[in-house]
């Protein structure tokens, strides 16, 4: 039973990157010693972050589903500027319960990268808009 007026029948989990699990874990800390007895659960499908990014030399303030910035950091942190929709889906999904099939996998990535590319910050290689595990990469679009 939920106390804050949003279901979390629908949410979904997928793994932060370690940029953002060390502000999760002060803010769990600060709650846990501030709020005796209560529960806190993160429903990250609900959550949005502010990101702010150099592209082209120029900085840019995007306000992101938590999802889609989990996406751009994961560029960041593997230092590239490509990544295959296969290798987005398998670091932002592990899932070693194997609880998600691979099509739900791909429409979970679907929601994280179609809003970036929407907005022109990632590119989809391939010309079919379609986001499956065989679309080859989804690149960080470095030029105005």
């Amino acid at each position: 039973l939920s106390a804050w007026p949003i279901s979390l029948t629908n949410d979904f989990q997928f793994c932060l990157p370690v940029d953002l699990l060390a502000f999760s874990a002060q803010f769990e800390a600060f709650y846990a010693s501030s709020f005796n007895g209560r529960n806190l659960r993160w429903a990250l499908s609900h959550c949005t972050a502010e990101v702010r990014m150099f592209c082209a030399d120029k900085p840019y303030t995007l306000f992101l589903a938590a999802l889609s910035a989990a996406t751009l950091l994961l560029f960041d942190k593997m230092d590239v500027d490509e990544l295959t929709t296969r290798n987005l889906a398998l670091a932002l999904f592990p899932d070693v319960s194997g609880a998600l099939s691979s099509a739900e996998r791909m429409e979970m990535v679907r929601r994280a990268v179609m809003p970036l590319v929407d907005a022109g910050i990632l590119l989809l290689t391939s010309s079919d808009k379609q986001i499956q595990a065989i679309s080859p990469v989804v690149s960080l679009k470095t030029s105005n």
